[in-house]
């Protein structure tokens, strides 16, 4: 079963068990590690990470893309870094080469005794706030994790043998990395952020009818913050866009003609059909039907 949040938000590590193309070497609580192995087109596949998660990339090419808008490519070769909570969208397009890479996640157990173990040398390093970090990998590391894929074949449940993987994983980044402090990086475990791509989650034609307090609530905002990110995203008021892309989806439906008048006029939100009639004649110059009739 698919672990998700009532935005229908798949939550990593859980969620990966339902996807046949990963498979689970190890796993103890919320630390864990996966295989991926894709051969297919997979889009805008929103999701979380329950817990702090490093990704290597085998081979192929995947972009991660957050609410903000930052982004950041995986690609063979590199490890990434993915942090705890934060809403992000996943891409992979067959083209870029089959997807093949390891995903690591990190429960308090082993942060705290890796953070022990380097709090005291972070001097001098580079430090980063709960964002993405992407390095490059190198035959240590590449051996690290061609040594793992014995337990695609041999499944281990000891909680010591896992947690000593991930430690071991940790330090090897760390001496192949020494200007970064990951011992920072990971430990900031900072409350879950619910805000969601905005740009991404308005593609979604359902969503086109509902009113701005409740795209604003569904992207985790306040009304305030999602004006602000709103503007800062399309360059005008959600109010205004949204008439504007309910008009456009509206033409699109006229089109089909299986749909009556008022049948898309409440798919995108107009409870007055009137108000649609008027609004869609005000952008297009002529009413719904005399639209249907001119594309016949």
């Amino acid at each position: 079963m698919v672990l998700v949040t009532q935005q229908d938000i798949l939550v990593l590590p859980q969620a990966l068990h339902s996807f046949p193309e990963a498979t689970c070497l190890m796993e103890y609580r919320k630390s864990a590690i996966f295989y991926k192995d894709l051969k297919r087109d997979l889009l805008d596949v929103e999701f979380y990470c329950n817990s702090p998660c490093f990704i290597y990339a085998e081979q192929g090419k995947e972009k991660i893309t957050s609410s903000e808008e930052d982004a950041i490519i995986i690609d063979a070769g590199t490890i990434t870094f993915l942090p705890y909570g934060r809403n992000l969208h996943s891409d992979y397009v067959r083209t870029s080469g089959q997807l093949k890479a390891f995903l690591l996640f990190l429960d308090e157990d082993v942060i705290k005794d890796f953070i022990a173990d380097h709090n005291h040398k972070t001097k001098n390093k580079t430090k980063y706030e709960n964002k993405f970090l992407n390095v490059n990998s190198n035959t240590l590391l590449d051996q690290y994790f061609q040594s793992l894929k014995i337990f695609e074949t041999q499944r281990f449940t000891s909680k010591g043998l896992l947690k000593s993987k991930l430690l071991e994983f940790l330090h090897l980044l760390t001496l192949s990395n020494p200007e970064v402090d990951f011992a920072s990086l990971i430990g900031l475990q900072k409350s879950r952020s619910e805000k969601r791509n905005v740009r991404r989650l308005l593609q979604k034609p359902s969503h086109l009818k509902l009113n701005i307090a409740d795209l604003a609530r569904l992207s985790g905002r306040s009304l305030s913050s999602f004006n602000r990110d709103f503007r800062a995203t399309y360059n005008m008021p959600p109010k205004q866009w949204l008439k504007k892309r309910r008009l456009s989806y509206a033409e699109k439906l006229l089109r089909r003609k299986d749909l009556t008048i008022t049948e898309i006029a409440f798919d995108i939100g107009y409870e007055n059909v009137s108000h649609f009639i008027k609004s869609f004649k005000d952008t297009y110059g002529m009413t719904p039907k005399q639209y249907q009739d001119f594309i016949a």
